[in-house]
């Protein structure tokens, strides 16, 4: 999936998502996408039941998908844009796509083009987005403080899902000032050490009261990241993430 993102429930909140995010850069593919071509092959998994899995081009797909069917539109501007575009030139059900059965084979692939960095990067991902994919697919070897940080996101995310668009919104999500403050918390033991599992990488399922009371304290500090009164720089009225 796309590491930009987490899950949505369905295709329509998953464009809505991908919309929300950077509305102008959405239209202007759409744009590009009617007086040109799908440019990057997308990425396909083919899955052991023999299912189709877009690991890559989620943004064009969601894109073409808008103008193919303008309906799926998450507002009404967009959607009598989409209606006005013509796509004679492209073939909605005979898409090009790299397609392959070895996941380790299209994650590599994936992460050249937006996680590696040092040039490689087609379009780079948000530290957020890097973090997450090496998390989840072992792309790297992640430090303590890394995985215990997504393990953490992951957790609180399973615990309260109305923050799944909050860390998807990079407007109001800053993953470098949480994972600051997230990492001298741990340090404090203001969120215990007590609450993962070195083993499985992961918050223990049994630390119930224990993610509640984190959930709490993180959720004062993702609502003053929000605000700027944390952040990575010293402005007079705010306060610096490593203080």
């Amino acid at each position: 999936g796309n590491y930009r993102f987490r899950g949505a429930p369905d295709q329509r909140k998953c464009i809505e998502k991908i919309y929300s995010s950077n509305d102008k850069n959405f239209k202007e593919m759409m744009q590009s996408l009617s007086e040109d071509d799908l440019g990057e092959l997308l990425l396909v998994f083919k899955d052991e039941k023999g299912s189709n899995v877009v690991m890559d081009g989620y943004r064009r797909l969601a894109a073409l998908k808008v103008l193919h069917n303008p309906s799926l539109a998450p507002t009404e501007s967009l959607k009598k844009f989409a209606s006005k575009v013509k796509l004679d030139h492209l073939d909605f059900d005979n898409l090009q796509a790299q397609t392959s059965n070895d996941k380790t084979l299209i994650l590599r692939t994936v992460y050249e083009r937006h996680g590696a960095g040092g040039g490689k990067s087609r379009i780079d991902w948000p530290a957020f987005g890097r973090a997450r994919f090496s998390y989840e697919n072992e792309t790297e070897d992640l430090p303590a403080s890394e995985w215990k940080l997504i393990a953490l996101l992951y957790a609180l995310e399973q615990h309260d899902p109305t923050l799944s668009d909050y860390l998807d919104d990079a407007k109001r999500y800053k993953h470098e000032v949480f994972r600051r403050i997230a990492a001298k918390a741990i340090e404090l033991n203001l969120i215990p050490e007590s609450l993962f599992s070195v083993r499985n990488k992961k918050v223990k399922a049994t630390e119930k009261d224990a993610l509640n009371r984190v959930h709490l304290l993180c959720k004062r500090i993702f609502n003053d990241i929000e605000h700027d009164v944390i952040g990575l720089s010293r402005k007079p009225k705010s306060l610096y993430a490593d203080a």
